[in-house]
């Protein structure tokens, strides 16, 4: 069976995307599928906002590439082109590939618009793992409702009229769509979207790479941190949307009552200026540190030094950090929106809080006052995690693949 995986995070590159892009090919690579990867590639000034290197930007520019355990995988990049453009040489790559080894027999894609290239007998799988079906604004879905008189007011006319041109263009093409979640799936069917197109696979955790990284003998890969010191932790991207400034802010008002606290920043993103500027103005730069971008095989060196972490998105926090935080064996803050509930439970495996400064702060310190409390629940997560995201679901994937 031959599957093209068209996406637009891919390694080199490692974050939860292409975490999951990866270890999709991986799969299906071993168990024999023929599997070519079209990867979208950001383009450089947003990767270097991100923090990442020139060697791993130039490494995944190139034209065609392979990694270590994908021998058999061929993988092509394409810039990011503007949209007219950019469905060309999407089609025109497929076309290429298929003359030279074989037409495919279904194409995975990760973005709805890369399937509006092709033709309607095409077998085609849309991986959703966001709302881009159900809102045209990538920051805030929630609780917007996608009609025009709200839209307008938050994207513009223009974005409006073309996210609903494109999405309608590619849902008469999709063959069927693999939602992580039941919430994702409710909003899709509110929407309008044909529910016999909707089938529920959770994400998994790849569990051989995190034992790996829980076997090895890390030490503190940060000298500001002490052995006595309570270190709270933040994993992913600083963008504006997962209320990085909300936990700082937090954090700041803990740091009047509190000794011996730290706020570690595992990640890079476009508001590193602006929170380590916060963090001077107020005089507590030496108690929060940022690492930039941490390539995945150090991740657990940072994770290992970090008592709690905090996830403050303000839609949604059933993502790819949460379950890798909780494979971790770590207490979790979480704010209580989108589908976040799904998989925490308030005092079992989290401490839910509301998407504000001072509910944060409160959680914060319970953790803070109540240290054997923390212990349960992460043991609580870990156990979570463990049962409901193992690499199982990767055979609901292969299920899905054979079926649609």
């Amino acid at each position: 069976m031959r599957i093209c995986h068209i996406c637009c995070s891919f390694p080199p590159l490692i974050g939860g995307t292409e975490t999951h892009n990866y270890s999709i090919v991986k799969y299906l690579s071993k168990q024999g599928y023929d599997v070519d990867v079209i990867v979208i590639i950001d383009k450089i000034e947003l990767l270097k906002k991100t923090g990442y290197s020139k060697n791993i930007i130039d490494e995944v520019h190139k034209k065609e590439y392979s990694l270590p355990e994908l021998e058999n995988v061929r993988i092509y990049s394409i810039p990011c082109p503007k949209p007219l453009i950019g469905y060309y040489q999407i089609w025109k790559k497929v076309k290429d590939i298929e003359k030279k080894h074989g037409k495919f027999d279904v194409l995975d894609v990760h973005a709805y618009p890369s399937a509006i290239p092709f033709s309607k007998k095409r077998k085609i799988i849309l991986s959703l793992h966001s709302f881009e079906l159900t809102c045209p604004h990538p920051i805030r879905p929630i609780p917007c409702n996608s009609s025009l008189k709200n839209c307008s007011k938050c994207v513009g006319y223009f974005r409006y009229f073309y996210w609903k041109i494109t999405k309608n263009l590619a849902l008469e093409k999709i063959s069927k769509i693999m939602i992580k979640y039941n919430f994702l799936i409710e909003k899709l069917i509110e929407d309008g979207i044909d529910e016999n197109k909707l089938v529920l696979v959770p994400h998994w955790i790849v569990a051989d790479k995190f034992n790996q990284g829980n076997k090895k003998k890390t030490s503190n890969p940060i000298k500001n941190i002490q052995a006595n010191d309570f270190v709270f932790g933040v994993l992913g991207r600083l963008d504006a949307f997962k209320g990085v400034a909300n936990i700082l802010k937090a954090f700041h008002l803990l740091t009047t009552k509190y000794n011996n606290i730290k706020l570690l920043f595992i990640g890079g993103g476009e508001l590193k200026d602006e929170l380590m500027n916060y963090s001077v103005i107020n005089n507590i730069n030496n108690q929060v540190i940022f690492t930039g971008y941490v390539d995945h095989d150090d991740l657990s060196k940072y994770v290992s030094t970090v008592n709690v972490f905090i996830h403050a998105s303000t839609y949604d926090n059933y993502n790819w950090s949460l379950l890798e935080t909780m494979y971790f064996k770590k207490s979790i803050i979480a704010t209580n929106v989108g589908g976040t509930k799904e998989i925490l439970t308030d005092e079992y495996n989290s401490l839910l809080a509301e998407p504000t400064i001072h509910s944060l702060t409160q959680k914060m310190k319970m953790i803070l006052d109540n240290p054997e409390f923390a212990k349960k629940i992460a043991e609580n997560a870990y156990a979570t995690v463990k049962e409901k995201h193992s690499m199982k679901n990767l055979e609901k994937y292969e299920k899905l693949l054979r079926d649609v």
